[in-house]
């Protein structure tokens, strides 16, 4: 059963290519039949907007909003309907992070930007606050300093929105395999958000799967696609630690060569397939592929955003009971049993308002009034609903009915939100894949990440 369980697993990818090819020839040949446009973000939040009377003092708002998280643009568009003397007119720009930051950047030079616009993160907002194109929100007299600093990146220029968190997905399948009862399995959760079940534990749990066939190796336990979250997340468990209000980043070279050594020995053991350690995991394939199969109970343990357990019941399984009966969802378990589980933020999505210079209009004060409505309604905790996120709060974070309990101790920052932290980033990662290579040892890789990472202004 469990090598037909991993065929399906690794062949799923050449499965997915040649259907995207079968469709793509089965599509071509159809082009003439009638087919009824995709959906919009608009259907999808079931909001039938209303063109305003009077263009020229109506707010312009862009937003990526796909899918479930079509709330992005329209929970504006909501909050505008109780403003009597505000009217917005949504744009959606479903295009990927990078070509929407060069659009709205663009238009910031041209001087025709949105009023509001939402994006990721807050390091790319760096290049929109050097231009002068942002409008500071301590305009606004919104008491943005209340907000959790780990969450308010950009403490001046933007509001979050959304928060996307790295959990633990397991296999309540495999779990059943190997002899684990259901009131264990239901257990687990509690177990990990107290400290009682560890890193080390999952280690052993998975080694036991392996050994005794019931998962392939390489499958046993799975980090994010993109590596940068998953080793920080194991550096913050070993100890390490980032001061984000007084940069430079101070990084302990003892502590990242414990971190390549984790790594290394999951390697070593089967638990870990070589490609999650390399920089091309993230393509679109390997994404697909790891979702059906953690949607389908069939990689023991994964973590991944927390958002992922929307987007399986969207492309893999409707059926939330059957979702729920192949996997589970629990905090990320702490290296050692005197720490508690915890998640790490893994992407955080805010609206934040052009300026005078950036949209050629004086609507900011209105700007600031639709945001601040925006945030007096529950249309936050319904994005993070729809998007089986947490949500953004002041000083702190909280859960969705999906989501595990989550207390503010239990939050842990992914750095990359930080721009000073990119250098590191990019060094780091290189210097796993030449560990797992074989190539360099775990202490020269400590030293090579370090010594490549530059403190600003040093």
């Amino acid at each position: 059963m469990a090598r037909q369980r991993a065929s399906s697993v690794a062949t799923t990818r050449l499965f997915t290519a040649i259907g995207i090819v079968a469709i793509a020839v089965m599509t071509a040949g159809c082009d003439l039949l009638p087919r009824p446009p995709p959906p919009t973000s608009a259907d999808y939040c079931g909001v039938d907007v209303t063109a305003p009377s009077n263009e020229d003092n109506t707010l312009h708002i862009w937003a990526p909003a796909p899918r479930q998280h079509c709330l992005r643009l329209y929970a504006l568009y909501e909050a505008s309907q109780s403003l009597p003397d505000i009217s917005v007119i949504p744009v959606e720009k479903n295009i990927n992070s990078t070509p929407y930051f060069n659009l709205i950047k663009s238009a910031a030079e041209k001087g025709n930007a949105p009023d509001i616009a939402f994006y990721y993160n807050g390091s790319k907002l760096e290049k929109l606050i050097e231009n002068g194109y942002l409008y500071p929100l301590e305009k606004c007299k919104s008491h943005t300093a209340r907000w959790n600093p780990d969450l308010y990146i950009q403490g001046k220029w933007s509001l979050p929105f959304e928060v996307d968190a790295n959990v633990l997905f397991y296999s309540k399948v495999l779990l059943r395999e190997t002899g684990w009862s259901e009131n264990d399995i239901n257990k687990l959760p509690d177990r990990i958000a107290a400290g009682e079940f560890t890193l080390k534990d999952l280690t052993e749990v998975a080694i036991h799967a392996l050994n005794n066939g019931i998962v392939e190796k390489g499958y046993a336990y799975l980090p994010p696609e993109q590596i940068f979250y998953p080793l920080m997340g194991i550096y913050n468990a070993l100890g390490g630690q980032h001061d984000l209000q007084n940069l430079p980043f101070s990084i302990d070279k003892a502590i990242l060569e414990k971190t390549f050594d984790y790594y290394l020995n999951l390697h070593h053991k089967g638990l870990l397939h070589k490609a999650a350690t390399q920089r091309n995991f993230s393509n679109l394939s390997n994404r697909l592929t790891v979702r059906d199969a953690i949607a389908h109970g069939r990689i023991l343990f994964a973590v991944a955003s927390s958002s992922e357990w929307k987007r399986m019941q969207l492309d893999h399984i409707s059926q939330e009971d059957v979702l729920s009966h192949n996997i589970g969802m629990a905090l990320l378990p702490a290296l050692n049993n005197d720490s508690a589980g915890r998640v790490a933020i893994r992407s955080i999505g805010s609206h934040f308002i052009f300026n005078q210079k950036a949209t050629g209009r004086e609507n900011q004060q209105q700007s600031c009034k639709l945001l601040q409505q925006l945030h007096k309604t529950r249309l936050v905790h319904a994005h993070a609903v729809n998007t089986s996120q947490v949500i953004p709060v002041f000083n702190s974070l909280l859960p969705t009915g999906k989501t595990p309990q989550i207390q503010s101790i239990d939050i842990s920052m992914a750095k990359g939100h930080q721009p000073e932290f990119v250098s590191f980033y990019h060094s780091v990662v290189n210097a796993l894949a030449a560990v797992i290579d074989g190539q360099i040892t775990t202490e020269d890789a400590a030293a090579i990440a370090t010594s490549q990472y530059t403190p600003p202004n040093q």
